[in-house]
């Protein structure tokens, strides 16, 4: 009975690895694995060490452009004071001619930038465009140069490239890896010619990802082929132990850089206690200021520097409360301008002050009001509302007036 029960667990755990979903949604047992055939093992296996190419951090020229249909090109005269008969960009047709309007077509595909100026320019003469010379130049990147990401990626297919892309960055194009995908036997073809020799090189993803290893990141040209098999069932059940890439199968060596010396450094020693000890550890400057002793002599002190005569003149008043300091007497009413204390402004002396026998004059119930401010007392009188007859008989010049009476202000 437990030989069964074992039996069965195990059917299901291999079941289980090696079934997969499908695009519709459903259980697809034992896919069929992106598998590698055994002629590209042994190709794969003739480069056991890095190949001399442009790669990362070594970049080289891929060579000239070559204009292919699909690509667009923008061809504009020399002299900028002519004016082409025909639009300045011209896409490259099927049949590889772009169309030049009254001077005809002109077939310029897989020919390089050069040689198509030299047969648009041979075009132009030959059909009475003698004093027009132009240039050619692509007017974007072409969409024929393309590179291949298949294999266990996210999503595999072809994807244009500028000549300045890298193995990890068509692998990124592609989406990254799968779970399944096997990094230790990725590989780039580079297509030959027909009946020639081929060329398989491995790629050492782990390596370039984790270590920053550039030896296999191998700078890309139009038509390179990367290939990510799957991983195999065994492997994914016991995991592939002691299987290495073989142009990375070294083991790193960091390289000699120099560092800050933290005392613990960052490593798997670094605790919070061993952080705080090594913080109670270092000695500080002591603070303390030792005692004066008898025969220690007193300190001198050098005296207050005087200022000059023009720097005592600048020199602000002491500050005074909210009480003592006089307002404005632009912003008080007649009756309330201060009679003593600092002089605020010399201009203030000589304003017309509206005395309170003006405004006793005008009536006689002002003039118990003028009598109180009049008094020199220190403390301000208390405002009193004015009655109705008081209010009434107020001239219409003194309601027009900025200045209010002093019971309709509130004391500070």
């Amino acid at each position: 009975m437990k030989a069964a029960l074992l039996q069965g667990g195990l059917l299901l755990a291999i079941l289980c690895a090696g079934c997969t979903t499908s695009g519709s949604g459903g259980i697809v047992l034992f896919p069929l694995p992106y598998k590698l055939l055994e002629e590209t093992k042994g190709l794969k296996g003739a480069h056991p060490n890095p190949v001399v190419w442009p790669r990362e951090l070594n970049k080289n020229v891929t060579g000239s452009a070559v204009a292919e249909p699909g690509d667009l090109l923008s061809v504009a005269a020399v002299d900028p004071a002519m004016r082409v008969p025909f639009v300045g960009e011209q896409p490259i047709l099927i049949d590889g001619t772009i169309d030049l309007a009254k001077y005809g077509r002109v077939v310029v595909g897989y020919k390089t930038l050069s040689e198509i100026e030299a047969v648009v320019n041979a075009q132009l003469k030959s059909n009475g465009g003698r004093d027009l010379a132009v240039t050619v130049r692509f007017a974007r990147a072409p969409e024929s140069k393309r590179v291949y990401v298949l294999g266990d990626v996210v999503t595999p297919g072809s994807y244009p490239i500028n000549g300045n892309e890298t193995v990890l960055d068509a692998i990124m194009l592609a989406g990254g890896l799968t779970r399944k995908a096997d990094e230790r036997n990725i590989i780039l073809s580079r297509p030959t010619a027909v009946c020639d020799c081929r060329i398989v090189l491995p790629i050492c993803h782990e390596e370039i990802v984790q270590w920053g290893d550039t030896s296999t990141n191998y700078q890309l040209l139009p038509g390179d082929r990367i290939y990510v098999p799957t991983l195999s069932l065994c492997a994914r059940i016991f995991g592939r132990k002691g299987q290495v890439c073989p142009p990375c199968g070294r083991i790193p060596s960091p390289c000699a850089i120099p560092e800050e010396n933290c005392g613990i450094g960052c490593g798997p020693a670094f605790t919070h206690a061993a952080a705080k000890e090594h913080v109670m550890s270092v000695q500080l400057p002591s603070t303390d200021v030792p005692p004066p002793s008898a025969t220690t002599a007193p300190v001198k002190l050098d005296p207050p520097p005087t200022l000059s005569p023009r720097l005592e003149e600048r020199r602000l008043p002491p500050p005074q409360t909210l009480r003592e300091t006089p307002r404005d007497a632009m912003m008080l009413p007649p009756n309330r301008v201060p009679t003593a204390g600092p002089e605020l402004n010399p201009a203030h002396k000589a304003m017309p002050q509206r005395s309170s026998t003006t405004i006793s004059s005008v009536d006689p119930a002002f003039k118990t009001m003028s009598a109180k401010s009049a008094m020199p007392t220190t403390a301000l009188p208390t405002a009193t509302e004015p009655s109705k007859e008081a209010k009434d008989s107020i001239p219409m010049a003194d309601l027009l007036s900025p200045w209010k009476p002093a019971s309709s202000k509130t004391t500070p």
